[in-house]
C-alpha cells in the first residue's frame, strides 16, 4: 500500500466512516501495520482513531493497536485540554499588558476546519505578536513562569535569538522564539515569514484578523485568506526540511473545503506575487493536488493553478511523491525549496542561468512540463 492510497484513505474519511472503510478495503496490498505505522508517522491517529477504535473497522486494523488508540485518545483528550487552559491564560496576561495576540493553527484548526479540536493532533501553543512587542510579550510570559531564557528550537540562549531578529539580517532570522512551561511549548512568533520580512506589512494581518471561540474562551486569529498563505509557505518550509507529514496537508484539504467557493483565486495569487511567494503557493498546491488526488472537488483554485503551472519545479506526480517521502535533510528537497522561493531575486537568476542551467533549460521543453492529474 503506498503513500497515495493511504492518503486517499485518510481523504476518504471526510465524506464518512463508511467511504473510509471502503477505501481501505480498495487500495490495493493493503497492510494493516504499514497503515498504522502511516498514520503514526503522519500525525493522523486523532483524526483517524474514532473510526478504527469502531467495531466498523475492526477487520482493518490488529487488535493490539486497537486497545492502544483507545488510551492514546484519552491522553490527547487531557493534553488539548491543557493546551486550551494555557491559551486562555497566555491571551489574558498579555491583554492585560496591553498586548494583542494572534492564535495560529492549532485548536483553531481543529474547531474551524475539522469539526473537532480533538480529530487534529495538536502539539504546542502558536501565537503571533507584533513585531516592535516581542520583547514585551517574552517578559509575560516570564511572568507566567515559562522559561524565557533558552531557545527550545537551537538550545541557544533567546538573546541570541532576539539579536538576530533585531539585527541586519533579520530576514535569516527564525520567525518565532521557542520556550517552555512544564510540558507545554509556545511558539512566540514575531512574524509569519521572515524570508519575505521586506515585502509583507504587518498591519493588514492585524486589521483582517477574526475572532473565535472556544469552549468559552475567546481568542483571535487570522483572516482565513492569511492563514492560507501562511500555511503554504509552512508547508514549503517542512518539504525542504523533509519534514512534511500528511497531517499539514490534511489542513490544507480542509481549508481549501471551506475556502474555495468564495475566494477570488486570481486576486490571491496576485496578493501572492506582490509579497514574493506565488511560485511558493503554486507549487506547494500542485504537491498536494498530485498526491491527494482531490483536483475535481477545487475547480476554482485548480483553475488559477493550472494557468501557472509554468512555475512548477517538478516533472511529474512521482517527483511530488518523491518529494514527500525523502528524509529530513534531503539535499534534492533543499534544492527544489532553493528554486521556488529565492531569497535575492537577482542572486536567484545568476544561479539559474550557471550553476542550475542544466535544470533551467530542460524546463524550457514542451514535453517536460507539469501536469495536474485529472482525479
Amino acid at each position: 500500500m503506498d503513500h497515495r492510497a493511504s492518503l486517499r484513505a485518510v481523504r476518504a474519511l471526510a465524506a464518512g466512516p463508511d467511504a473510509f472503510v471502503s477505501a481501505l478495503e480498495r487500495a490495493p496490498d493493503y497492510d494493516a501495520a504499514a497503515f498504522e505505522r502511516f498514520l503514526t508517522q503522519h500525525k493522523l491517529l486523532d483524526w483517524a482513531a474514532p473510526v478504527l477504535s469502531s467495531g466498523r473497522a475492526a477487520h482493518l486494523i490488529r487488535a493490539g493497536f486497537r486497545e492502544s488508540l483507545r488510551e492514546y485518545r484519552a491522553a490527547r483528550l487531557a493534553h488539548n485540554q491543557e493546551l486550551l487552559r494555557e491559551s486562555s491564560e497566555v491571551r489574558s496576561a498579555l491583554a492585560d499588558a496591553g498586548l494583542g495576540c494572534l492564535f495560529l493553527k492549532g485548536l483553531y484548526f481543529g474547531h474551524r476546519f475539522y469539526g473537532d479540536v480533538n480529530r487534529r493532533h495538536q502539539v504546542d501553543v502558536d501565537v503571533l505578536v507584533r513585531s516592535s512587542q516581542l520583547e514585551a510579550a517574552l517578559g509575560v510570559l516570564a511572568r507566567l513562569g515559562y522559561d524565557v531564557n533558552t531557545n527550545l528550537d537551537d538550545g541557544k540562549p533567546v538573546a541570541v535569538r532576539l539579536r538576530e531578529i533585531r539585527g541586519r539580517m533579520a530576514a535569516k532570522a527564525p520567525h518565532a522564539v521557542t520556550v517552555r512551561r512544564g510540558a507545554t511549548k509556545l511558539d512566540l512568533h514575531w512574524c509569519l515569514n521572515s524570508r519575505s520580512l521586506g515585502r509583507i506589512d504587518e498591519e493588514p494581518l492585524w486589521a483582517a484578523r477574526r475572532r473565535f471561540q472556544l469552549s468559552g474562551h475567546e481568542f483571535e486569529t487570522l483572516s482565513d485568506q492569511h492563514t492560507l498563505a501562511f500555511l503554504l509557505v509552512s508547508l514549503c518550509e517542512d518539504l525542504r526540511r523533509g519534514a512534511c507529514r500528511a497531517k499539514h496537508f490534511l489542513d490544507l484539504y480542509f481549508m481549501l473545503r471551506a475556502l474555495d467557493p468564495h475566494v477570488d483565486w486570481e486576486a490571491f495569487c496576485q496578493r501572492q506575487r506582490a509579497q514574493g511567494v506565488l511560485k511558493v503557493s503554486i507549487n506547494v498546491l500542485a504537491v498536494f493536488f498530485s498526491l491527494w488526488g482531490c483536483a475535481e472537488e477545487f475547480p476554482g483554485v485548480v483553475r488559477a493553478v493550472s494557468r501557472r503551472l509554468r512555475l512548477v519545479e517538478l516533472r511529474d506526480a512521482e517527483g511530488a511523491l518523491a518529494l514527500m517521502e525523502r528524509p529530513r535533510g534531503s539535499p534534492e528537497n533543499r534544492l527544489w525549496f532553493r528554486r521556488v522561493y529565492p531569497r535575492s531575486s537577482s542572486r536567484y537568476w545568476a544561479w539559474r542561468l550557471t550553476r542550475d542551467l542544466p535544470h533551467t533549460l530542460t524546463r524550457l521543453q514542451p514535453s517536460r512540463g507539469f501536469a495536474l492529474p485529472e482525479g
